[in-house]
């Protein structure tokens, strides 16, 4: 999972930073890093919550595991 896989589940990077009430500026160096900060999740889950589109914390959490990791699976 990738940051450029969660900005690209909004019709635009526009789109996006306006349901967030961020400016565009952040998105833009979101998919430059390919990265979103921790301190967006609420906020980010929340926006894509009122568009109707699917996200989880667990997702956002993903986005920041170094390449090699496994991911957790739940229940283990």
């Amino acid at each position: 999972m990738d940051a450029m896989n969660i900005i690209s589940r909004w019709p635009s990077r526009k789109a996006l930073a306006a349901d967030m009430g961020e400016p565009i500026t952040t998105i833009h160096m979101w998919a430059h890093r390919n990265s979103i900060a921790g301190k967006f999740d609420v906020k980010l889950v929340s926006a894509a919550k009122r568009r109707g589109i699917y996200l989880t914390y667990e997702e956002l959490a993903q986005t920041r595991c170094a390449p090699d990791a496994v991911p957790i699976e739940a229940g283990t």
